[in-house]
Parts: C-alpha cells; sequence; structure tokens
C-alpha cells in the first residue's frame, strides 16, 4: 500500500493497527453462510408447524424445551382422554415420537448456530429473521483491524529511504536533462539474485553498458531522444 503524502512532502509513519480488506470478505463470507444455516434451520421448524414471533422465542427452542412441550400435548391428548380408541391412540403415539424425532435436532442446530453467530438477531413485523447491522460492522471492524508489529513499521521507515532516494535521483536526472530512470535499471542494480535475496550493486562496466546502449540517456533540446550512437562512437 502506498504511503500518503502530506502537504509538506513527508511521509506518514506506517499506523500501529490496519484494516485486512481480503479477511473483510472472508468474515463477511462466513457470516452469511451461518446466517443462512439459522434460517435455513427455522424454516424447517416452521414448515413442522411452529412459528416464532420474537427472538427469545427462538433462544428457548432447545431440545429440553420440545421434549417438554411433547409429552405435555401427549398426556393433554393421550392420557386424559379416555375415549380414544385403541387403533388412534398408537397412531398418534407414533405421530408424536416422529415429531420429537424432527424437532430435536432441529432445535439442537438452531441453538448450535445462534452459538456461533457472533451478532444480534432481529424478527422482522414480516417475521424474516435477519442480523443486527450496526453490530455485524461492529464485529467485522474488531476482527479485521490488525496490529502491526513494531519492527515492521521500522522496516517500513527503511524502504520509503529507499523510495526516498529513488525519487530524488528521478528529480536529479530530470534537472540535469536526463530521460527518468526505468524499471531497465533496477534490474541492471539488482542483478541476478543470491537464493532470491535482493543486494543492490552497480560496476563502472554496468554504467558504460547503460549509457552504450541508451538505457541511461538525455534528452535534446527540442524534446526528442538522442540515440546513444549520436553520443559515442565504437572504433
Amino acid at each position: 500500500m502506498a504511503n500518503k503524502k502530506d502537504k509538506t512532502g513527508c511521509y506518514e509513519p506506517m499506523p500501529e493497527t490496519m484494516f485486512f480488506e481480503l479477511k473483510e470478505k472472508q468474515v463477511r463470507g462466513q457470516l452469511a453462510q451461518q446466517e443462512s444455516s439459522l434460517l435455513n434451520c427455522i424454516k424447517k421448524i416452521r414448515e413442522k408447524g411452529f412459528d416464532f414471533t420474537s427472538v427469545n422465542e427462538i433462544k428457548g427452542f432447545t431440545s429440553d424445551f420440545v421434549r417438554a412441550q411433547i409429552a405435555d400435548a401427549k398426556k393433554k391428548r393421550l392420557q386424559d382422554s379416555q375415549f380414544i380408541p385403541l387403533a388412534i391412540k398408537r397412531r398418534e403415539e407414533s405421530e408424536f415420537r416422529e415429531l420429537e424425532k424432527e424437532l430435536v435436532p432441529l432445535a439442537d442446530s438452531v441453538q448450535s448456530q445462534l452459538a456461533s453467530i457472533p451478532c444480534k438477531i432481529h424478527i422482522g413485523k414480516d417475521g424474516k429473521v435477519f442480523l443486527d447491522a450496526n453490530d455485524l460492522d461492529a464485529y467485522i471492524k474488531k476482527e479485521c483491524t490488525m496490529q502491526i508489529p513494531e519492527d515492521i513499521r521500522l522496516y517500513y521507515d527503511e524502504l520509503q529511504k529507499v523510495c526516498e532516494a529513488w525519487n530524488n535521483l528521478c528529480t536529479w536526472a530530470n534537472e540535469h536533462g536526463f530521460i527518468a530512470p526505468t524499471t531497465e535499471i533496477i534490474e541492471t542494480l539488482v542483478g541476478e539474485s543470491n537464493n532470491g535475496i535482493c543486494k543492490l550493486s552497480l560496476s563502472h562496466d554496468q554504467m558504460f553498458n547503460m549509457y552504450l546502449y541508451g538505457v541511461i540517456r538525455k534528452s535534446s533540446v527540442n524534446g526528442d531522444d538522442l540515440d546513444s550512437s549520436e553520443k559515442l562512437e565504437i572504433t
């Protein structure tokens, strides 16, 4: 990331913290996936005939709650009424077992999703469940703000010295009528790296060749580049 220049032309030191945009995309994607999983569980529960009108009802929809409610409904339906045919009683007992078998895993899943989502949730008037926008932004800001180690910030300062030296070279070249230094000059200074380690160096021969072949050259008075062959005759 390029440094910001102030009005005096001095660069700003690297801040102690910075926002990691790539991580923001990952965090938003993870939260969107968690939200989708929660909504999918709630949808399946609603398809079974159970609805939620408040966040507290969702939080209270645990496996223990489901078992207790089913047991209570079963008692009222089957045990408190003596005039139920045996065949109907067996069928309804089977249906209660199936209902518990379906709802308990969904209740566990809902609670698991709620625990994994670090943001508050709301239920709109239309019954739609959604994450709190302000809470979401605050969480993302916290998770994606990284502490920059002091030695990295010092390294940045040292690299800025290199950049400043190169910019001074560009200014000097312009003041003395040279074409602005190109990346080809940098490649010459780097040469062949040793195990990936870059060390800048320049020999008399390298300077002579860059002048000879026009890598370093001056501009003419009318603005046209001078060919090196016009300045140096090889005999």
